[in-house]
């Protein structure tokens, strides 16, 4: 009795201090050896103890665990984002402008003040379409965003012509047809096959007398 006495003591003391592997041993000694003695009900308990105590470490653990992963997850995904934002702002940001620019050429209360604005615009266009060339050549973080790059690319080039178109009429509007037939020229030069701007210099090159065919030679 004295001796299992003594073990339970050292079980219930190494318990306190948290160290559960000793504790269970001396407790599973009373449970094997000391069989029948009046403390093997508290060696019981203590194991039932020891193994509650073992369970909540373990869950404390892996939930510590899950945490981690998801902020890594989440560190990854945004890092992941950065790189998308990094690859299509450059673009985004030309074209952007480049619309602004635009759409104060189409207010300007002159001919002669919305030449520079819409050229600006065009020229804005240009460059997001060579940026957004070099990015997907460069290659995109994904699919999805290669996708993107591809959209803005195709924006960019709507955009272009129809800043020299816009320019095109604008000239046109004052008598400057060889410019407004150079004009279109410049917007076949990013779309050939559109449309509008095969209309423009058309009507353009009618109007002005032979500039349409003198600028498609």
């Amino acid at each position: 009795e004295g001796l299992a006495q003594r073990l339970m003591d050292a079980a219930n003391k190494s318990f306190k201090l948290g160290n559960f592997d000793h504790a269970k041993a001396y407790a599973s000694a009373i449970l094997t050896k000391f069989e029948g003695t009046k403390v093997e009900p508290e060696a019981e308990a203590l194991l039932d103890a020891i193994e509650a105590k073992l369970d909540e470490e373990s869950n404390k653990k892996a939930a510590q665990r899950r945490r981690n992963e998801a902020a890594m997850e989440a560190n990854e995904e945004k890092v992941a984002a950065q790189k998308i934002d990094a690859y299509l702002q450059p673009v985004e940001k030309l074209i952007a402008e480049a619309n602004k620019d635009n759409t104060r050429g189409l207010k300007a209360k002159s001919v002669s003040k919305s030449k520079g604005p819409l050229e600006a615009a065009a020229k804005k266009f240009e460059h997001a379409i060579k940026k957004a060339d070099e990015a997907l050549a460069k290659g995109a973080p994904d699919t999805q965003t290669a996708e993107s790059m591809k959209a803005l690319r195709a924006e960019a080039v709507a955009g272009g012509v129809q800043a020299y178109l816009n320019l095109a009429n604008s000239m046109s509007a004052r008598g400057s047809y060889q410019e407004g037939v150079a004009y279109c020229n410049q917007a076949l030069a990013l779309d050939p096959n559109n449309a509008e701007a095969k209309s423009t210099r058309q009507v353009i090159s009618s109007t002005g007398g032979g500039w349409g065919r003198r600028g498609r030679r």
